[in-house]
């Protein structure tokens, strides 16, 4: 359910633990819903995420057995809207984390994914106010934002060592646009 991503950097503060989830706010641990960490959930266009999610499915499943036939895109839009979903249904994962924001705006960080691409920099400096790690006037004269969007590239990010050994990293890593709902 859970994955903490210390062991995968030595680069990185190991007092300020890191986990990526996909679990739904409702079923997060009360541990960590009690605890003062924050929270950053990034909401994705439906029509992005279902294809997202497919092409997802489709690439570890070719991965894992590359005899199988994915499943029709017909049954599994009908399953996404269905909320048959290992996440659970669309709306309510996203409703969920929008209503825990509102509720407390200081642990919890909203964001949407078009608006990230669009601005990303902006959403550094966001993300960095928000954990409570500003960057000075001196790392913003210096373009530290915009070396850390940089880095962090989905182009970075795919010839990268994260999940060596694990899937190929075309599977995770998609092209990282949005708008493409229209496109399978």
């Amino acid at each position: 359910m859970e994955l903490d991503h210390a062991h995968f950097s030595t680069h990185r503060d190991l007092g300020l633990p890191v986990l990526a989830t996909h679990v739904p706010y409702s079923s997060l641990p009360r541990s960590v819903i009690d605890s003062g960490c924050k929270i950053v959930y990034i909401c994705r266009d439906p029509k992005d995420s279902f294809v997202s999610l497919y092409h997802f499915n489709v690439n570890i499943q070719a991965s894992q057995n590359a005899g199988a036939q994915p499943i029709d895109l017909n049954e599994a839009f009908e399953l996404f809207c269905a909320g048959a979903s290992i996440y659970g249904p669309y709306w309510d994962h996203v409703l969920g984390y929008w209503e825990a924001s509102l509720e407390h705006p200081g642990k919890i960080l909203f964001l949407k994914y078009e608006e990230m691409v669009d601005d990303t920099v902006l959403y550094v400096d966001k993300l960095a106010e928000f954990i409570g790690h500003r960057f000075s006037l001196e790392e913003q004269q210096q373009g530290v934002p915009k070396k850390i969007v940089k880095r962090c590239s989905f182009e970075n990010l795919k010839v990268g060592k994260l999940l060596e050994g694990r899937f190929k990293t075309g599977c995770i890593f998609g092209k990282g646009r949005s708008g493409i709902g229209g496109i399978i």
